[in-house]
């Protein structure tokens, strides 16, 4: 940022004890996602998407099959990080877009991501594997 001279539009914190956290991230312009292509990037989410999506934030990443299938394609998901900041700024530019992008990602973390709602599902899969009549798969998210 210093070589760019972008040094003013970036604030780098480390890291960040919650609740304080959550009070940064809503004020995120875009939730980037710095997973490589490596093989577990694709099998596991980064919990950081789960917190941008509750703050109503965006997620921009690579199109690691896990964060697609988290958020359900909504964000910025590219082959290169080039790509993904070209659509950060065009999404960014059209402020109807964006504000929208925003508010289908929170609509989304709390129509089908929330812990209010996945830990019913949960529950019964654990009463479910107890009881000895486990499926075969147990969809936690649809």
């Amino acid at each position: 940022t210093r070589e760019k001279g972008l040094d003013r539009h970036f604030r780098f914190f480390g890291y960040v004890e919650l609740p304080d956290a959550f009070e940064l991230i809503k004020n995120f312009d875009f939730g980037v996602v710095t997973w490589g292509y490596l093989a577990k990037n694709h099998l596991h989410t980064a919990m950081k998407i789960m917190d941008y999506m509750c703050c109503a934030v965006s997620v921009c990443s690579l199109r690691l099959k896990e964060q697609v299938q988290s958020t359900q394609n909504i964000g910025i998901h590219a082959d290169t990080f080039a790509q993904i900041a070209t659509g950060m700024i065009h999404v960014f530019q059209q402020r109807a877009e964006y504000e929208l992008l925003r508010e289908e990602t929170l609509n989304h973390f709390n129509r089908v991501l929330s812990w209010e709602l996945q830990s019913q599902k949960l529950i019964d899969a654990y009463g479910s594997l107890l009881n000895g009549n486990a499926p075969n798969t147990l969809p936690l998210a649809e």
